[in-house]
């Protein structure tokens, strides 16, 4: 079997790190053979198995700071676009692949998935960020990503945006 590798792309914003870790640790209890590498090196992301996009930040200056890196956006590109490699966008790493934000007017994101995030609308009972423990109702249980994951599973949210 394969080794699998995965590419944590680094480009300065927010919880790299951790998402980083919690791989390593993940890889290391698997069975999985593998290595995750955290990653601004273009050829790195395309020679990758698999791709993790975090971060934290505001939507404007994290895909400023995206782009900015030499290659990276073509590289992310190529990798997800043409070569079809899945990548997992935590947090603002999974707004970034949306073509737009309303959080920053006039910056453009990747533009992998078609769409705007927009802000939740305030409303007399919904709190705006919306933060705590939801119950995420699994849309195709088949999908290997929640595999061991019960549906209506409890997940944490910290958001304004969707």
């Amino acid at each position: 079997m394969k080794n699998m590798s995965i590419a944590v792309v680094d480009y300065d914003c927010g919880n790299i790190h951790s998402a980083t870790k919690a791989l390593e640790l993940a890889m290391s209890n698997s069975v999985i053979n593998g290595s995750v590498s955290l990653t601004k090196d273009p050829e790195k992301i395309l020679n990758s198995d698999k791709l993790v996009l975090p971060g934290v930040g505001a939507f404007g200056s994290c895909i400023q700071k995206l782009k900015s890196i030499d290659g990276l956006k073509e590289a992310l590109d190529e990798a997800v676009l043409k070569k079809a490699k899945p990548i997992l966008g935590i947090c603002i790493g999974f707004q970034m692949l949306f073509d737009s934000s309303e959080e920053s007017p006039g910056s453009e994101g990747l533009g992998i998935i078609p769409g705007k995030v927009i802000k939740f609308s305030e409303q007399k009972n919904l709190k705006v960020p919306h933060m705590g423990w939801n119950e995420v109702q699994i849309k195709n249980l088949i999908d290997p990503v929640w595999k061991n994951i019960n549906n209506l599973s409890h997940f944490y949210f910290v958001h304004s945006y969707f």
